[in-house]
């Protein structure tokens, strides 16, 4: 709780990716143990696997981001503007599965870059946030008083405790974990950025 991550440029970029799967890995977690079959999901179809490592995503105090894109997919672009062709790109970020391209169609290939973008993953984790709150729901925990914050998202508080998988990592039930908005999941952030910056554009971001 005392550390936080700090990044610049790609840095950040490879910060941000992390952060937003360490909170998806977090959620999806949890869901599994509140009974959601990930495994015969589409929604998870062609995913990462979870990253290996143990902490819990808030436990960082947070993470701050200078100077860094984090949607791949708009500065693909840029990034051809600035002399890194679309195949070399695809090659970065797609692995094996863009080097079995044999042509430089852009667009049909965004997925690729979605996966290593933190607008998309922490869009991704709004919708699996949404899917645990409909899990706790069915498993008798239901919305506290029906409070929701500014966007929309739900707080969520368990009647039942002992139906609820909401555990830490030595197994020792964490109230805290049981009353955490989608917010509460992800650690402090803050986005430094010059607007004037030509490399990587101030909206790319955000």
């Amino acid at each position: 709780e005392k550390i936080i991550l700090v990044g610049q440029s790609a840095g950040a970029h490879i910060g941000g990716v992390v952060v937003a799967r360490k909170v998806r890995d977090w959620i999806r977690m949890k869901s599994v143990g509140l009974g959601w079959d990930i495994q015969n999901c589409n929604h998870f179809s062609n995913e990462l696997p979870p990253l290996a490592s143990t902490y819990q995503p808030f436990d960082l105090k947070g993470f701050i981001s200078t100077s860094a894109p984090h949607n791949l997919v708009t500065m693909r672009e840029v990034f051809h503007r600035h002399g890194l062709s679309s195949s070399v790109q695809r090659s970065i970020f797609g692995g094996a599965e863009s080097s079995a391209r044999k042509h430089d169609n852009d667009g049909d290939d965004n997925h690729l870059f979605e996966k290593w973008s933190t607008y998309y993953l922490v869009q991704k984790c709004r919708l699996d946030y949404a899917e645990m709150e409909k899990l706790m729901q069915r498993r008798n925990c239901q919305p506290a008083n029906g409070v929701t914050n500014g966007n929309g998202y739900t707080k969520i508080s368990c009647r039942k405790i002992q139906h609820c998988d909401y555990f830490d990592s030595d197994d020792k039930f964490n109230p805290k974990l049981c009353n955490m908005l989608l917010k509460d999941i992800f650690p402090k952030l803050c986005v430094i950025h010059g607007t004037c910056d030509k490399t990587v554009p101030v909206k790319e971001s955000i």
